[in-house]
């Protein structure tokens, strides 16, 4: 039985009819998951594709702007970040916008860099076009990162998401400690988003 049937057992009346100018998607809304992604689009860093093409290298002109992916095992002797766990910050390849810091970075097991959490609307998610993954792209510059995945059960602090991003799309910055910018405000400045359930299902 689905959101909707369960609802309007309890708001139909003796007709089985519900109250007059009742709209399920108007009153019924469904929390996503907390999280310090954004959906908002920003683009203030993009640029024409000319520029792009002018200043990434080919590699990077391909996972950044035509969503390319790293093979997996892009380890730190290939260049990669899948075993990479020194301390600094992660910013992103295309415009230099931190995205994640080293203490949000944890050994997955999948292949690529995991993070379970970002710099608070520093990374966009969307709907991929496949209509099973989230893609997660730099908001500022609109960058392809990689993909978002939630609940897999990882033993992380809140959000315990699971950004499965291209070493390609990043650059590495090094530092003296892990109290970079973003650090505290990621463990506390998680926004909770909402949508409106049309109960397809």
């Amino acid at each position: 039985m689905c959101i909707r049937d369960r609802y309007q057992r309890r708001v139909r009346g003796p007709d089985n009819m519900p109250p007059r100018g009742f709209r399920f998607a108007d009153t019924v809304t469904i929390s996503r998951p907390r999280t310090n992604c954004t959906s908002k689009v920003d683009g203030t860093k993009d640029r024409p594709d000319a520029e792009w093409r002018a200043q990434l290298t080919e590699v990077q002109y391909q996972v950044l702007r035509l969503k390319d992916t790293d093979p997996r095992g892009f380890t730190a002797a290939k260049g990669g970040f899948d075993d990479h766990y020194d301390v600094g910050e992660y910013h992103c390849a295309g415009c230099e916008t931190l995205l994640y810091t080293s203490r949000m970075k944890f050994d997955c097991g999948c292949g690529w860099p995991g993070f379970w959490d970002c710099v608070p609307g520093a990374v966009r998610e969307h709907s991929d076009a496949d209509g099973r993954r989230v893609e997660i792209l730099c908001t500022a510059c609109n960058g392809h990162l990689g993909h978002v995945f939630r609940g897999e059960g990882f033993d992380n602090p809140p959000p315990n998401e699971r950004h499965c991003v291209n070493s390609t799309s990043l650059v590495f910055i090094k530092t003296e400690d892990s109290d970079s910018p973003g650090e505290d405000a990621a463990s506390t400045e998680l926004t909770s988003q909402t949508q409106t359930s049309d109960c397809g299902g």
